[in-house]
């Protein structure tokens, strides 16, 4: 979130640090749902260092709502974006039985 933020001229950082230590002992956790591109595949059980990108989404009434994009530094892969945000998503989408999915600011509901 913050690398992605820091990059757009026109980002604000309004999502801090206290935002995401609350909201991590609320029930509202409950409704998160990341979809993360992780270093080789990754190991299990899945370790933080693996982790270079990612969508922090909320399902909620049966809608993905996709929000937050992120990607570290360095770690720039072509079509990366569209795979984690749109594609996984979907993905994500049609194995839980979801109806609809709004994948973010400007998009509409497919």
């Amino acid at each position: 979130y913050e690398s992605t933020v820091g990059k757009l001229y026109w980002g604000r950082q309004y999502l801090t640090l206290e935002f995401f230590q609350l909201l991590a002992k609320s029930d509202f956790v409950e409704n998160l749902c990341f979809l993360l591109a992780r270093k080789d595949g990754g190991s299990f059980p899945m370790k933080a260092e693996d982790i270079f990108a990612g969508t922090f989404n909320v399902v909620k009434d049966g809608v993905f709502y996709g929000r937050y994009w992120g990607c570290l530094p360095g770690y720039e892969v072509q079509n990366l974006h569209f795979e984690t945000c749109y594609w996984s998503a979907i993905e994500y989408c049609i194995t839980h039985g979801l109806k609809r999915i709004e994948p973010g600011a400007g998009g509409s509901g497919m």
